[in-house]
């Protein structure tokens, strides 16, 4: 019996859920932090119980690969996007299962991701990326008129993600970046515009294996404008494989998947439908965040947590599932609770009455009573979400303007 362990960077959201499926198969996990310090948006996940030794990449690479190396690993996998350039230098410097690093920074830098995606012949937004606002100006002007997409080059959850029509709008989420720090705690040193494409927004997730590549679910999001915010979550909803835009979807992630050098684990992309066909918004060579991973093992029968173990435990389902498309025994859509205002958190009146709903499979509540609740303007700052479950899609849909309905109501009392 193979006894080596498993090290995972940053297993921080739903990274969280890989030492569990390795320790269901017998196998260990070590916990490498890519960073001194956990993200304050990642800490609440952080599960060190999973876990019987933990490192600290404190910059080196070296002595870290050194570190890992006296551990004899069989796998280095990233636990999210913050985890992934690491993971890509040790697995490659140990002779293990690789993306490799050569196109690693293209598949954390969002301009570099597009650029490599353009290069493939796929298309993509026309785009800047910039530490000059009369630059980012300029290009508005001459090269691609407004509207426009603002955000910063490498973070995630549309984390000050700005949709702007004129140019004092490009002025102010341009100002509003630059020179900050952003959800991951990393420094804003460039800001990138990119084309606004219109059309829904879809994920397609996937698990790779030697560059085959598997799609283990397709989902849509629902997304708006909202408390001063250009993209507020509102649903995102699990689709059928055989769903209409899904052969377009996944013909153009698998060529996606390719451009970025993603061979080996999980996939995380979101594409826009646009008239002129799939266009790339951005994509993770990690698992999908949150629970979405779990909610697809409830309504499929797999998904990326246990594809992704055995992927890297050289096991057989993987191979039983590769290229197929996938069934749907129920279906699914993850609610995201919209606050409208903050403050300190009394209690939850309405979740109760949420509890109760026919396709109720479970809740996430961010804020605990004491804490404070933010006015939801990104993914980040949504005090929680509800899973809902069932086999009739209209019970799903009623049951989720019944939660906005609770919401309106109230479903958080604040101070």
């Amino acid at each position: 019996m193979d006894t080596r362990p498993v090290v995972i960077v940053d297993p921080y959201t739903s990274g969280a859920y890989l030492a569990p499926e390795f320790a269901s198969q017998g196998v260990r996990s070590v916990m490498l932090q890519a960073s001194a310090e956990v993200p304050d948006v990642y800490a609440p996940s952080l599960r060190r119980e999973h876990f019987d030794l933990a490192l600290v990449h404190r910059g080196d690479i070296e002595e870290t690969v050194a570190q890992v190396r006296a551990i004899a690993p069989r796998a280095v996998i990233a636990g999210c996007e913050t985890g992934v350039e690491l993971a890509d230098q040790l697995s490659e410097a140990l002779g293990l299962r690789t993306n490799g690093s050569r196109l690693s920074a293209a598949r954390r830098n969002k301009y570099l991701m597009i650029e490599a995606i353009r290069a493939n012949g796929l298309k993509a937004a026309r785009q800047i990326a910039t530490d000059d606002l009369d630059a980012a100006l300029s290009w508005t002007r001459e090269i691609c008129p407004l509207p426009v997409i603002v955000k910063p080059l490498s973070s995630a959850g549309t984390d000050s993600v700005s949709l702007c029509r004129v140019e004092e709008d490009v002025r102010a989420a341009f100002g509003g970046i630059i020179g900050t720090k952003n959800k991951l705690d990393l420094i804003n040193a460039q800001v990138l515009v990119q084309e606004y494409l219109v059309g829904d927004e879809y994920v397609v997730d996937t698990v790779s294996r030697d560059g085959q590549h598997h799609v283990t679910d397709i989902w849509r999001y629902e997304k708006h404008s909202g408390n001063g915010a250009s993209f507020v979550y509102h649903s995102v909803e699990l689709l059928p494989s055989d769903a209409a835009p899904a052969a377009a979807l996944v013909a153009y992630t698998r060529r996606a998947l390719d451009a970025l050098g993603i061979q080996n684990g999980p996939g995380h992309s979101e594409v826009i439908l646009t008239e002129e066909g799939p266009a790339l918004v951005e994509m993770g060579a990690r698992i999908h965040g949150g629970n979405t991973a779990l909610i697809c093992r409830d309504c499929i029968g797999h998904g990326q947590i246990d594809l992704t173990a055995d992927v890297y435990l050289e096991g057989g389902a993987f191979s039983a599932v590769a290229g197929a498309t996938y069934p749907l025994h129920k279906h699914a859509k993850a609610v995201f609770f919209i606050a409208q205002r903050e403050g300190r958190l009394v209690d939850v009146p309405g979740l109760a009455a949420i509890e109760a709903l026919p396709s109720y499979h479970g809740a996430t509540l961010k804020v605990r009573p004491g804490g404070r609740v933010q006015r939801t303007v990104d993914l980040f700052s949504a005090p929680g979400w509800v899973t809902l479950l069932h086999r009739d899609k209209a019970v799903i849909d009623a049951d989720e303007r019944r939660i906005r309905e609770i919401e309106r109501e109230e479903l958080f009392r604040l101070e």
